[in-house]
């Protein structure tokens, strides 16, 4: 989801009284993710889309080759010195958010938006690595998720960062607890100038 879907989604909903907005971000997603747990979930998803509408002729053992040969041989230059990556996914290769994507976004469907959760949780917007989300209480609460989000996967974990007097900046958008409504501005980070 990017910032005008979730403009778009704050401004359809009221601001609870007990309700606060917290963010979520998965530190070094791509370098976290576990290849072959993705590769599984990606090869699977074809695999399953393929049965239905025959599009592809490689086996499904054909597909796990060709996603390890693009996912976990890849090489790159750091210096004068040549290095396999022998973790994650790289961050310049075309399939690397699409293995991040798949991976959590079956993280947040098996574990995290369930039912009984939709009591704590009333919003969870992800782009990529980065989550917003407004849940029912206060700061124990959203310390309480926390600490059971960075149980869920040996290799994810993820930091926290609570409203101050209702304002929350994610992404380049400012949200702002108005009453019982969410405004929205854009957010831009301060630079530091240094001088040398």
């Amino acid at each position: 989801m990017h910032s005008f879907e979730l403009v778009k989604k704050l401004k359809q909903r009221k601001a609870g009284i007990n309700e606060i907005m917290a963010s979520f971000d998965v530190e070094s997603l791509y370098a976290s993710v576990p290849v072959g747990e993705a590769i599984d979930i990606a090869v699977n998803k074809i695999w399953s889309q393929n049965k239905k509408k025959k599009l592809m002729k490689l086996t499904k053992n054909e597909l796990y080759i060709l996603f390890n040969l693009a996912s976990r041989t890849v090489q790159f230059r750091f210096y004068h010195l040549t290095y396999r990556q022998d973790g994650g996914v790289s961050m310049g290769s075309p399939l690397a958010p699409i293995l991040a994507n798949l991976f959590m976004k079956k993280l947040e469907n098996e574990h995290i938006l369930i039912p009984g959760n939709d009591r704590i949780i009333k919003t969870w917007i992800r782009y990529v690595d980065d989550i917003f989300v407004i849940l029912n209480g206060g700061e124990n609460d959203a310390l309480v998720l926390l600490d059971t989000i960075n149980q869920l996967h040996k290799q994810i974990k993820f930091t926290l960062e609570i409203e101050k007097d209702g304002v929350l900046a994610f992404l380049d958008v400012l949200i702002m607890k108005q009453n019982d409504i969410y405004e929205t501005t854009v957010y831009r980070k301060k630079q530091i100038l240094t001088c040398t």
